[in-house]
């Protein structure tokens, strides 16, 4: 694990497990409350977070955020069971439907306490949850229970999996709701972006990402360069395929 300092409030824990990618937690340090973006994959890993903020949690609230149901995002909530857990209403039925799946194919990851541990405070389509903090909205693209989270004092927006660099995976048939929101992001105007897999995104980077979604709609054939991008669009164009 690495910890990069965003700003003097702002944390982002980096894990290496999961060659080739990098997965993010973010925690935001605020004068009443501790906010953690993501659980990774078990309570072991955010058991290593939790002891580097020890001091900085003491007499503060925690709440949790799941930005999406996926499992290199949610494992880590059994050891937060009697925190508040925000995410979209979805996340928590996304999350049992794929639980054994994804423990059969992906358990070799997990660290901590197989268990599985729902959201508890839920957000609507097209809700928000806010205060003087933060403010988290639904955000739907790389899934259907997207969020994201704005940190108001820093502008920092959080954006989960709908960014990814090099190239974003899609999981769902909605290329124009998914547009929709890069939209938003780009009119948001934020002063930094980070993902769940890469951060400090640009808003040429999201330029680039619905240019991208736009190429897929087309259903020409595009050569990306690379292998690894390669495979991903290939698996990227049987969404788009299903949207005609």
């Amino acid at each position: 694990m690495e910890k990069r300092i965003l700003d003097p409030h702002s944390y982002a824990y980096i894990f290496n497990e999961l060659d080739p990618f990098i997965t993010m937690v973010f925690v935001l340090i605020k004068p009443e409350a501790v906010y953690i973006i993501d659980t990774y994959c078990g309570s072991e890993y955010m058991a290593e977070i939790m002891a580097d903020i020890e001091n900085e949690l003491k007499g503060k609230k925690l709440y949790v955020i799941n930005t999406h149901f996926h499992w290199d995002h949610v494992w880590g909530n059994p050891y937060f069971e009697q925190t508040p857990i925000i995410a979209h209403y979805l996340c928590g039925t996304l999350m049992e439907e794929s639980w054994e799946t994804d423990l059969s194919e992906e358990g070799q990851h997990f660290k901590g306490e197989k268990r599985l541990v729902k959201p508890t405070v839920l957000i609507e389509d097209a809700g928000s949850w806010e205060n003087e903090d933060i403010y988290i909205f639904h955000t739907p693209g790389h899934t259907r229970d997207g969020l994201s989270v704005l940190d108001k004092k820093s502008d920092f927006l959080y954006v989960g999996d709908n960014l990814e660099r090099p190239i974003i995976q899609i999981y769902e048939n909605n290329l124009d709701v998914y547009t929709d929101t890069l939209n938003k992001y780009v009119q948001m105007n934020p002063k930094q972006i980070h993902a769940g897999h890469s951060l400090a995104i640009t808003l040429t980077e999201i330029e680039e990402t619905i240019q991208y979604i736009d190429a897929l709609k087309t259903g020409k054939p595009l050569e990306l360069g690379d292998s690894f991008c390669q495979e991903i669009h290939e698996s990227n164009q049987r969404y788009a395929a299903a949207e005609e």
